[in-house]
């Protein structure tokens, strides 16, 4: 920060988006391209709030260095829950009960579905968390309903990643993984509360999966 406007110094192609808070103004100003000249302007948040809880918690002029400031609105600044809904269920391939399918013959097995839920702020790795393990029957070869998971999570991040996990509970053989271990993003979740977010395993091959994940604050 500085104190006038008159010390931000040049602004040029080299530092072009620098934003710097003027204490004298209580102003952010960015440095901007506009016409063919750079010049410093007066700095317009992406993201206001009518909360004053909100805006004093995400940044205000008497804390400019705070990680939370306008810039950073997508932030989730609290703790917050998570909530994932998982809605279907369906095999798609035979090779599930693998001391058959050997055989040639079609079998439904015996899944088991659970998530591991990772944050991130600004792609540095907050917190890694698996859900519990929804069992369903045996030969189930699909499945239609409500599942939830509930995870609870410290705030400061703002990516999610869910990363659904399905295996085969096999008797003869051990455990088989039918997930590809790929991992489904939510960016920018700040911007998401309490806005519904379908998503499902689009890259697996031996089932479809689908599920509907929540972000609330506590």
């Amino acid at each position: 920060s500085v104190n006038t406007i008159y010390e931000l110094g040049t602004c040029s192609y080299s530092n072009e988006d620098e934003r710097i808070y003027v204490s004298g103004e209580m102003e952010y100003y960015i440095c901007t391209y506009e016409g063919g000249t750079y010049n410093w302007e007066k700095d317009v948040p992406r993201q206001e709030s009518s909360s004053s809880a909100i805006n004093q918690t995400i940044g205000t002029p008497d804390n400019p260095e705070s990680k939370y400031d306008n810039e950073s609105s997508a932030f989730l600044y609290k703790a917050f829950s998570l909530e994932i809904d998982l809605t279907l269920f369906k095999q798609l391939s035979d090779n599930w009960e693998e001391y058959k399918s050997h055989k040639g013959n079609y079998s439904d097995g015996d899944p088991s579905i659970s998530f591991i839920v990772k944050t991130y702020s600004d792609d540095e790795l907050v917190d890694s968390v698996k859900t519990d393990t929804f069992k369903l029957d045996e030969d189930v070869g699909k499945w239609t309903g409500h599942q939830y998971f509930m995870l609870v999570f410290s705030g400061g991040v703002n990516e999610i990643d869910i990363c659904p996990k399905v295996i085969e509970r096999n008797a003869v053989e051990s455990n088989v993984t039918h997930s590809l271990g790929y991992c489904y993003v939510i960016q920018d979740a700040g911007d998401k509360v309490n806005t519904p977010i379908m998503q499902n395993d689009g890259y697996a091959t031996d089932y479809q999966l689908e599920w509907t994940t929540t972000i609330s604050y506590k």
